[in-house]
């Protein structure tokens, strides 16, 4: 007959396989919790880039916005000038049609009076020669 090893009092009992099932117990819902809360922080980290990404894309928008309002501003701007610049053209071109016409008049006057002036010349030509023949006509001497 062959001799049996001692058991233990509490294999005896069963208190140890009742322990490590508390242990085992206890162990999965620790590793549980672990997991969850691993889950909540990731969870949170891309929460947190969601909101970053979203205020960046925000902030973006804001300076859109504003970069749109002073473009808007300068066309109007733009467009004032050119009406500004348009309406000097006109005038400067009426101004210059006016110089056009006066200078036609001017030259036409200058015109006539070279004529006039030609032919006061010639009958005063006229004249001095007709006074210097009469002068100098043999009739006229006295000696």
């Amino acid at each position: 007959m062959a001799k049996k090893l001692a058991r233990p009092d509490s294999v005896k009992t069963g208190k140890a396989v009742d322990k490590k099932e508390k242990d085992s117990d206890e162990l999965s819902k620790k590793r549980e919790e672990a997991r969850k809360m691993a889950k909540e922080k990731a969870r949170a980290r891309t929460l947190a880039r969601q909101q970053t990404i979203a205020e960046r894309l925000a902030s973006a928008v804001a300076e859109m916005t504003s970069s749109l309002e002073q473009a808007s501003g300068a066309s109007e701007e733009l467009g004032n000038t050119m009406e500004t610049v348009a309406s000097a053209a006109e005038e400067t071109s009426a101004a210059a049609e006016e110089s056009r016409a006066a200078i036609t008049q001017i030259t036409k006057s200058a015109e006539a009076g070279d004529e006039f002036s030609k032919e006061s010349l010639d009958k005063a030509n006229s004249l001095i020669l007709q006074r210097i023949t009469q002068i100098f006509s043999p009739e006229q001497r006295i000696i």
